[in-house]
């Protein structure tokens, strides 16, 4: 008799706790929509947000190649400058920041001098010769010395380092690039201009002298207004970062989807689909296409008169069979090889040097030592790569390995490749970091004319917050470890 009170009891408790077990579930639920919604409507309906300015510059200077030891530090809290012919070359910013870094160090008054040398180390190359610089700290006195206003601006960022860090300064700091071509990707998706300008700020300390804009939607021109993101920046602000890098010797690269990656980078297919060949690719057969190319071409060169364009070209849906179920059938090579000829005409006849991806150029089984992963050139494409125009400059990236081989030393054939076709290679890299050290060594053991330049990309490591279940200091503690590793292996290759 006693069984079926306790029975009823624990059926009654069941229920009981079966109800609040539901009633969490739909709370958490809930709280969870409204932190999604919240942070989405920060990023479509407030202007301002496009990410958290980092306000520290964490960015280490590459390591120097020829110092003397340590010796005492003076302190310094003013900053007097000679006056001769690398002061007007020099920004005031430039300055600025020195004096802003040692404003609050109290002690004796320092002289800056900015000298011009003659001499650089010996067998050096042109473009070494040009971005050398030396430091020398005696007493209150501070000489930067270099051949050139380009090996000046590096001279400063790393005695800006030098100052930040607290250290006490080198007595004799001799210092030059080993690659000439040292760029870094910024992605502008979701991005406040002033982030941007403090990413500038960490690239010159980085001795890095270009940044790779992929633009797509995020800036608001007017010829591709329609297709922007709710946060993209006005084209006023563009041109300020533009402007800002100028100052410290860094050349914008601009990076459009001019093919593929429609849909997320470029057009929409619910507002153009007549523009579409798939719904990720461009139809390079409709007229209308070139006329919103090049509408925005010209528009950009209004603003800014870029000297490089990268036109995009990579990853064209249908390299792979699956994407075709689900985007629709592959570009016919002949429409891709079209395409990259008008717009590259447009653009030589602007005296704009042109840069492209080369994934569709390339097959897996032509490099069979290199992993597949970034050769997306099918049966249908491989004979493109002899007839694409031989002024394209081909950006080739590395970015994964076979498991197993990433001790070992890497293949990048894809390089002796492109070379031998006739072109102009870039190559670039990711988030590996033994990938990214090979990859620059093997600049310099080629050291062919033709190869002369690394792009670290970064993609969305730098978004701040704008990528779902991704800790905002998670993103950037892995751009910062992408741009710092890459700043020391791109300017000390060897």
């Amino acid at each position: 008799m006693l069984g079926v009170p306790l029975q009823k009891n624990m059926y009654q408790l069941f229920n009981k706790m079966k109800l609040r077990i539901i009633l969490i579930i739909i709370l958490i639920a809930f709280f969870q929509s409204c932190g999604i919604a919240q942070r989405n409507n920060k990023l479509n309906s407030q202007k301002d947000y496009r990410g958290s300015v980092i306000k520290k510059n964490t960015i280490k200077a590459p390591k120097y190649k020829i110092s003397t030891p340590d010796y005492g530090r003076t302190s310094f809290n003013q900053v007097n400058l000679k006056q001769n012919e690398f002061k007007r070359d020099l920004n005031n910013q430039i300055i600025q920041i020195i004096n802003d870094t040692i404003k609050n160090n109290p002690g004796n008054t320092a002289k800056l001098n900015l000298i011009k040398i003659t001499n650089a180390q010996p067998n050096l190359k042109d473009f070494q010769i040009e971005e050398y610089y030396e430091i020398d700290f005696n007493g209150n006195n501070i000489t930067v010395g270099a051949i050139d206003a380009k090996g000046i601006i590096n001279g400063l960022a790393s005695l800006e380092f030098e100052l930040t860090q607290n250290k006490t300064p080198k007595k004799n700091i001799k210092d030059w690039p080993n690659i000439e071509k040292r760029i870094m990707q910024i992605n502008l998706k979701a991005m406040d201009p002033e982030v941007v300008k403090h990413v500038l700020l960490r690239l010159w300390r980085g001795h890095f002298n270009g940044a790779f804009y992929s633009i797509h939607n995020s800036v608001e021109f007017e010829a591709s207004k329609k297709y922007c993101l709710k946060d993209a920046m006005s084209k006023a602000d563009f041109k300020s970062i533009c402007d800002f890098g100028n100052i410290f010797n860094i050349e914008p690269v601009l990076d459009f989807a001019f093919l593929s990656h429609q849909n997320k980078s470029f057009v929409l297919e619910e507002i153009s689909p007549e523009l579409l060949f798939n719904n990720q690719t461009l139809d390079p057969r409709n007229p209308a296409v070139y006329q919103l190319i090049y509408s925005l071409i010209d528009e950009v060169i209004e603003l800014v008169d870029p000297k490089i364009i990268n036109i995009g070209h990579d990853e064209v849906i249908g390299f792979r069979e699956k994407h075709i179920v689900k985007h629709g059938p592959i570009l016919p090579s002949e429409l891709f090889l079209s395409n990259v000829k008008k717009i590259n005409n447009y653009l030589i006849n602007k005296n704009i040097s042109v840069w492209m991806w080369g994934d569709m150029l390339i097959a897996p089984e032509d490099f069979p030592n290199m992993h597949p992963g970034y050769f997306h050139a099918t049966k249908e494409y491989r004979w493109l790569i002899d007839s694409i125009p031989k002024n394209i400059t081909i950006c080739d990236w590395h970015y994964k390995h076979y498991k197993g081989k990433l001790k070992q030393k890497l293949d990048f054939s894809s390089v002796d490749f492109f070379i031998n076709k006739g072109f102009q290679v870039i190559g670039a890299t990711y988030n590996v970091n033994e990938m990214t050290r090979q990859f620059s060594n093997y600049i310099i053991e080629k050291n062919h004319p033709r190869f002369n330049g690394m792009i670290a990309t970064s993609w969305h490591k730098l978004l701040d917050g704008t990528i779902k279940n991704k800790e905002k200091s998670d993103h950037l503690k892995q751009y910062d470890a992408i741009l710092e590793f890459s700043a020391n292996a791109f300017w000390n290759a060897e």
